[in-house]
C-alpha cells in the first residue's frame, strides 16, 4: 500500500472521492473476485483520471492488495516494536560496557 501511495498519492490527494473509493476497493475486498469487480467499477467511475496511472498498480496487485496474500503464513515477521524491545534487552546484557557480567 505504501508503494501505491507513492505512485498515485498525488492523484488521490486531489480527488477525495477517488481516494475513498480506492481505499474501500483495497481494504474491503475480502476475495480476489470481489477485488476484481470493485477495481473494474473504480476504473469505470474514474476513467478519465485513472486510465494510465493505475495500470502498473493493477499489474502488481498480488503484491500489495491484502486479499491476494491473506491466506499465506509469514511465521518470521514481527512488529518492529517487539524486535526493538528485544534488541534493547540484548544490548543491556550483552554489551561489555553495560553488562552485569563486568566485575
Amino acid at each position: 500500500m505504501k508503494k501505491a501511495q507513492e505512485k498515485v498519492g498525488w492523484l488521490l490527494c486531489r480527488n477525495p472521492g477517488l481516494s475513498d473509493d480506492f481505499n474501500k476497493c483495497v481494504d474491503f475486498s475480502f476475495t480476489i473476485d470481489e477485488f476484481e469487480q470493485n477495481w473494474v467499477g473504480l476504473m469505470m467511475k474514474y476513467e478519465a483520471m485513472t486510465h494510465t496511472h493505475f495500470e502498473k498498480l493493477y499489474e502488481y496487485r498480488s503484491t500489495w492488495v491484502p486479499c491476494y496474500f491473506k491466506h499465506r503464513f509469514f511465521p518470521f515477521l514481527q512488529s518492529t516494536q517487539r524486535s526493538e524491545g528485544f534488541n534493547a534487552v540484548l544490548k543491556r546484557y550483552v554489551n561489555p560496557h553495560n553488562s552485569m557480567l563486568n566485575f
